[in-house]
Parts: structure tokens; C-alpha cells; sequence
């Protein structure tokens, strides 16, 4: 999986030159990619559910760090659906963006993306994982922000990245606090182990929230529908296959370890079954077409993860069919409403009619998807409801309640799907306004729609053989067992197809009688769908005050007082451990082993200090500075190191020299401090020292590990084919330390260079 990651980011790196020499055709070059990536993937399901493949590469070595990806059967239902779907969005965009200058830069966010979902899917390292969740955040923000001359598109990239940054800060810690439980960062490791104690409630609780940011659960599902503000290829692809999915792959996969415990069942019950209601609800209030389409992705976000909350073959086989009907028929639907923005010009449902004469073929992939939403028989919504209804028929007390809200949503998505065919075969707009002008659709417009919509009826026919052996696979990656698990088209008459069928009719009923309509009024409703927005707008200004309460505080621009800090935090955090470091040892410091030279040159360090704090002008402090930095020298020099002596006496000399010269043009120096700052500053300094020369002693007492000279003296020769230790150290031992140092010196040095060439202009100078 590796190779084909990075196939993908380098198509992204290729996207926009490409682009620019091929403004027709380019796209067809850059879905080569997803497509041979799908037709590999289609290829290894021959071998599941049994087999597993795996690849791994060294990282970090020392940190026991690597490049792991594993594929089975629940990372291969995902990666289908992410290349698959990633392929038809792929020939759309070049239709979609057909003229648009950055059509290139848009195809290489996607592919950025798609590689870093794919990342996540498959990768079998913690860490890695981790990165890769942090990647498809990245991208989407922007995916989502990609019209970035509009407000509303720059606010929604901003708000989806904070509240999914949120869910990411929250994955690091738990990814971190389990891989030090379970003394490994490999997730197959960890799930192989059978640790069902290795989900405490605090990484427990990280995991959740990455996941509920990352899918919209309540109450972070309101970045989803503002997120609609991204062109409709990326909603399609982001919103209703791929990035919303993202934490339910996280909850999926972790389920073994994670279900025995109350919180896990009680935490995705009731945010699911929140989330599900409130979605299907808020989703009839809305008459832009994308928006009402995000709320109903809300919704059945919140029925699979409700599916979640229970370790079961019949859970695990709901979850996977419903994931796959939904991103068969949501992203076909996306795809339509953007061919129909594309070819009238006009998202607003209630003035759109006649949408058939557009093209037979999007008439009939909107009808096929929309029959799907409702969950009409013979389509794979269906047969995933069928196994919804079974599975919470045999969960005991949780039957009535969990049956009553898949009715409740599948009633409310039947509205929801004959509000989306209204536009196609009412004749006349609900909200007539200025006519419609109907423009020239392009087949690629209508291929995916197409393509999605013949999947969800084929699979829904057919679920025995296209569905059932990947729907097997995904049980026992979910449940570490290989129970059977058997799809039919038709039950047969069963109570869930009369519930089924009841909620279906429920929903026409609603329809007919135009029993939703009191909800687009309602003040109620609407401040339950702005409450999030409200909530985060709330805690966004909060954040600021705060950062400017604080910045007047901290940043208040006096050097005085920044260095008062330091130092003083420097003695506390330092200083009272390292007193009681100091106390358990027993030193003996002699005089006696103190050569003369030594105390003298000691002696002018003192003498220096002392000249510099009393000084009445400032080239006096800048001499006595100069004799401080003079002793030092010499005690370099009087202890062995005569390369170091001689740098810092020509570091020194430079010093004081530049100092002068840059000091001569100062007025008269003028002592304005009290004499009990002056007091306080002594205390401070002085208490500073001791740290430092407690530290110092400290550090000589012991040695952690062999010294290091002998290894430098005995390869000097050897393996720099140098005499000079010292210089071989710098030059070839610590190459890339000097390296780093020169890099700063060269910098400071043209940042010097820029400041003294930077004149004002004649004109500014005359003025």
C-alpha cells in the first residue's frame, strides 16, 4: 500500500503542470491512479476473508517506529470505496472545473487527500496513523476552502480544521497513553493481544472525541453542513464517502478492545441516536439542495455509529452495508445536485422544476439514489435496514427504543428523498421566481452519478454475490471471528419488512400532508440547528479574549521583566530540586589542587563582573565586560583547550570593538533604577549562580555514561585522517552542528546585509 500512497501524493504533485499542458484531457492521465489503485483492490478481495496482507518499513528504527500498513477486510471496504468513488469524482472534476484556471490545484488537493485517506485505512502503526488522520484534516480544510475569496468559504475551512484539530490533539494523547500501555505502537499487535483492559477511560474518552469531531456526531455535527461551502465534487467525495468516514474507521477498528466497556456502549448509543434524530430533522428545514443533503449525511452518520455501540455479526454486517449503500447513494446525490448547479445555475429546491429534461440519465441516477435514501425494497439501503431492524429486534430492553428511531429517520429520509425529486418531475417551482435557463450537460456530469446509482440497485439485487464475501471480511476484522454472515435481497414477510414498509409510508404521508413544513418556521428548530454555530462562535471570541488578556500580560514589551522571569523561574524549577540533588552527595572540594594562574585568572573574572555592574559610563562596562570575557579565555587556555582560547579572544576583541562603536552615538549613561530593584536584581543574580555552579559541581560528581574523549582521541586519526581534535570534533563528527551554525550566522549576516542596503526612497527623503 505504500507505493500506491505515494503514487497518489506524487499525482498531486504532478496535477498542476499537468493540467496546465492538458486543460482538456489532463484529468484522464491524473484517475489513472485511483482506478489501477480500485482494480488492485478488487483483485486482493479474491483472497478475503481469510487472507491478510501486510507491508513494513523501517522509520524510526531507534523508537521501534515504522512505515506499517496492513490490509483486511475492513481496511479494504474503505479503500474501495475511497478509490473507487475517489475515481468517479476524479473524470466529474473535469467537467465540473472544465475552463477554471485552477482546475489543477483543485485535482491536486483531492489526490492530496485521497492518498492521506488511504493512509489511514490501512495504516497499521499508531503514530502513522495518527499522521495520516492529521493529513486528511489538512487537505480538507483545503478542499473546504478552496472559493477562499469568499468569506463564508475561508469561515467554514476554518471552523471544520479547529474542530477536527480538536479530535486530532485528542487522538495524539490517547494514540500515545496506548501504545505506552500495551508496550507496542502497532495496531495489530494490540488488537491480536486480546487487552481488553487496555482502553482506560482516559484514552478511551481521547478516542471518542477524535472520533465524534471527525464524523459530526452531536455536538460537533454542526462543521458538517457549513462545510458545504466546498465545491460539490469535494462534498461529494469528503462528505459523504471518505472524511466523514474517518472516525468511524477509528470506532470500527478499535471496537474489539473498546466494547466491553459501559462508556463505549452507553457514549455511541446515545450520540448516535442524537445525531441521527437531530440530523433527519434539521435536514427537512433545509431548501438548498447540498445542505439538506448534509443533514441526512449527519443523520446516517449517527445510525452507524450507533451500530457501533454493540460487538455483534449482525452490527457488523448492518454497519458494513449501510456504509457502503450510503456512499453509494449520498455521493451519487451530491453529484447531482452539482450537475444541476452546473446546468441551471439555481441550489435552491423550492425554485427548481422540470429538472428531467436536463438528461434521462440524471433523472434516472437522482430517482435510483433517492429510492435508496427512503429505503425502497430491491436497493441495498434496504437490505441494510433489513439487518438493522433484525439486529435490534433480538437487543432485549434496547427494542423498542432503538426500532422507534430508525423509524422515526426512515420516515423523515423518505420526505427528505421526495423533497429531492420534487425539482425533477414537478412541473411547476414551489417558489416561482425568474425562469430557468437550462444549459448543456456534460456526460461526464451524469457517468458517476450513473455509475453509484446502478451500484446501489445491483448490489441491493445481488447482495449475495457482490456484497456478501467483503461484508464477511469485515465481520472478522470487527469482531476477530469468522461467524457467517448471509445478505438477501427479500426477507421475505418478516415484522422488519412491515416496519420497514411502515416507516416508508409513514414518510409519503408526511410528504402529502405537508406536515414538515411548520419545522422551516419554527423557532424552536432553528435555534437548535444554530445552537452549535452559536456554541462555537462563543468559544472562538472566549479564546480570543482570553489570548489578549493574556498577551497584555506576558508580552508587555519590557526586557526587564522578561528576563526577571526567566531567571527567576530558571531558580525555582532548577534550583529546589537541585538542592535536594546536592544534598544526598558527599563533595569534598580542596583549594589545594588550585594552581596560582587558575585563582588569578578566576580572580579577573570576578574583578570583570564587579567593574561591569559598577561602571559610571558605558564604555567602562564594555571593557570590564571585555576583561570577563579576557579571563575566561585564559582559563580555557589554562586547561588544555588553546583552539577555544584563541576564538574567544577574537570573539571578545570583536565584541568590545563593535560595542564601541555602536554605544558612541548613545547619550550619557544614566543610572535610573531604585536601589531596591537594584537590590532585588543582586539577590536574583546571585541566587542564579549558585544554581549554576551547584549545577555544575552536580554534573562533574557522576557519570551516566563512558566519556566519550578516548573515542574521539583514538579515531581522530583513524577516521577524519585528523590530528586536531578538536577541529575534527567540529568539522566531521559534529558536521551538521556547525553546518546549522553557519546557517544561522549566514542568515543573521544577510539579514544585517538587508537592514544596512534598505534606504528611504528620494522622494520619501525629500518630504
Amino acid at each position: 500500500m505504500l507505493y500506491f500512497i505515494a503514487i497518489l501524493f506524487v499525482t498531486a504533485l504532478i496535477s498542476v503542470p499537468l493540467c496546465r499542458w492538458l486543460p482538456k484531457n489532463g484529468g484522464w492521465f491524473l484517475a489513472l491512479a485511483p482506478a489501477a489503485l480500485f482494480v488492485y483492490l478488487c483483485d486482493a478481495l479474491a483472497s478475503f476473508p481469510q487472507g491478510v496482507s501486510g507491508q513494513t518499513l523501517p522509520w524510526f528504527p531507534g523508537l521501534h517506529i515504522s512505515l506499517a500498513f496492513r490490509l483486511d477486510g475492513l481496511s479494504l471496504l474503505f479503500a474501495l470505496l475511497i478509490s473507487g468513488i475517489g475515481f468517479l469524482v476524479a473524470l466529474y472534476i473535469m467537467a465540473y472545473m472544465s475552463g477554471n484556471a485552477r482546475q489543477g490545484l483543485f485535482y491536486a488537493y483531492h489526490f492530496f487527500f485521497m492518498g492521506s485517506m488511504i493512509g489511514v485505512v490501512t495504516a497499521d502503526d499508531l503514530l502513522l496513523l495518527f499522521v495520516f488522520w492529521e493529513l486528511t484534516s489538512v487537505s480538507s480544510f483545503l478542499l473546504i476552502g478552496f472559493h477562499h475569496e469568499r468569506a463564508e468559504a475561508r469561515r467554514a475551512a476554518l471552523q471544520s480544521i479547529l474542530v477536527t484539530g480538536l479530535g486530532g490533539l485528542a487522538l495524539l494523547a490517547g494514540v500515545l497513553m496506548l501504545g505506552l500501555r500495551c508496550g507496542t505502537f502497532r495496531i495489530s499487535e494490540i488488537l491480536l493481544g486480546a487487552n481488553h483492559q487496555a482502553f482506560t477511560v482516559p484514552i478511551l474518552a481521547a478516542f471518542l472525541l477524535a472520533a465524534f469531531t471527525k464524523s459530526a456526531q452531536f455536538p460537533f455535527h454542526f462543521w458538517l453542513p457549513n462545510a458545504m461551502e466546498a465545491p460539490t465534487p469535494a462534498s461529494a467525495y469528503l462528505h459523504s464517502s471518505t472524511m466523514v468516514k474517518a472516525g468511524l474507521y477509528l470506532l470500527a477498528r478499535f471496537q474489539p478492545i473498546g466494547a466491553d466497556s459501559p462508556v463505549w456502549f452507553w457514549s455511541l448509543f446515545l450520540a448516535g441516536a442524537c445525531t441521527a434524530l437531530l440530523g433527519a430533522v434539521l435536514a427537512l428545514r433545509q431548501t438548498v439542495f447540498k445542505r439538506l443533503l448534509a443533514f441526512s449525511t449527519v443523520s446516517a452518520l449517527g445510525l452507524l455509529t450507533l451500530q457501533l455501540s454493540v460487538p455483534h455479526p449482525l452490527a457488523a454486517a448492518a454497519f458494513a452495508a449501510l456504509l457502503v449503500a450510503h456512499a453509494f447513494y449520498k455521493g451519487a446525490l451530491f453529484l447531482v445536485a452539482g450537475a444541476v448547479d452546473h446546468a441551471v445555475h439555481e441550489t435552491d429546491l423550492r425554485r427548481l422544476a422540470g429538472l428531467y429534461r436536463l438528461s434521462p440519465f440524471l433523472v434516472g441516477a437522482a430517482a435510483l439514489a433517492a429510492a435508496s435514501l427512503a429505503g425502497i425494497p430491491g436497493l441495498l439501503n434496504f437490505t441494510a435496514k433489513e439487518f438493522l431492524y433484525d439486529f435490534w429486534g433480538r437487543a432485549g430492553s434496547l427494542f423498542v427504543p432503538a426500532t422507534l428511531i430508525l423509524m422515526i429517520v426512515s420516515a423523515l429520509y423518505t420526505v427528505a428523498a421526495l423533497l429531492i425529486l420534487r425539482p425533477f418531475f414537478a412541473a411547476r417551482a414551489e417558489d416561482a421566481g425568474v425562469p430557468l435557463t437550462f444549459h448543456s450537460l456534460d456526460a461526464r456530469l451524469w457517468v458517476g452519478p450513473v455509475v453509484l446509482g446502478a451500484a446501489g440497485l445491483l448490489f441491493g439485487i445481488f447482495p449475495q454475490r457482490l456484497l456478501q464475501p467483503l461484508v464477511s471480511a469485515v465481520c472478522s476484522a470487527m469482531l476477530l471471528t469468522d461467524e457467517p454472515v448471509h445478505l438477501e435481497a427479500w426477507p421475505g414477510w418478516n415484522l422488519q419488512l412491515a416496519l420497514s414498509l411502515a416507516a416508508v409510508a409513514v414518510g409519503v404521508l408526511l410528504f402529502v400532508w405537508r406536515a414538515w413544513r411548520p419545522l422551516r418556521k419554527a423557532r424552536l428548530a432553528l435555534a437548535v440547528e444554530t445552537f452549535g454555530d452559536r456554541a462555537y462562535d462563543g468559544a472562538l471570541r472566549g479564546l480570543f479574549r482570553v489570548a489578549h488578556g493574556s498577551t497584555r500580560i506576558l508580552q508587555h514589551g519590557y526586557l526587564r521583566l522578561y528576563l526577571l522571569v526567566i531567571l527567576l523561574a530558571t531558580v525555582v524549577l532548577v534550583g529546589v530540586p537541585l538542592t535536594a540533588a546536592v544534598s544526598h552527595l558527599h563533595l569534598e572540594l580542596s583549594l589545594k589542587s588550585v594552581r596560582i594562574e587558575e585563582a588569578f585568572s578566576a580572580l579577573l573574572v570576578v574583578l570583570g563582573i564587579m567593574g561591569t555592574v559598577h561602571s559610571p559610563s558605558r564604555l567602562a562596562a564594555i571593557i570590564s565586560l571585555g576583561v570577563v570575557g579576557y579571563g575566561i579565555a585564559t582559563l580555557f587556555l589554562l586547561f588544555g583547550a588553546p583552539d577555544l582560547s584563541m576564538t574567544q579572544f577574537v570573539v571578545e576583541t570583536l565584541t568590545v570593538v563593535l560595542l564601541v562603536l555602536a554605544f558612541r552615538h548613545l547619550p550619557e549613561y544614566d543610572l535610573k533604577s531604585r536601589l531596591a530593584v537594584r537590590m532585588r536584581d543582586v539577590l536574583l543574580c546571585s541566587a542564579l549562580g549558585c544554581v549554576m555552579a551547584a549545577l555544575v559541581i552536580l554534573a562533574n560528581s557522576f557519570q551516566l555514561h563512558p566519556k566519550i574523549s578516548s573515542y574521539f582521541m583514538q579515531n581522530s586519526a583513524l577516521l577524519a585522517h585528523g590530528r586536531n581534535v578538536v577541529n575534527v570534533i567540529i568539522v566531521d563528527f559534529r558536521a551538521l552542528d556547525t553546518l546549522g551554525e553557519i546557517t544561522v550566522l549566514a542568515t543573521a549576516g544577510l539579514g544585517a546585509w538587508a537592514l544596512l542596503k534598505l534606504r528611504p526612497r528620494k522622494k520619501e527623503a525629500t518630504r
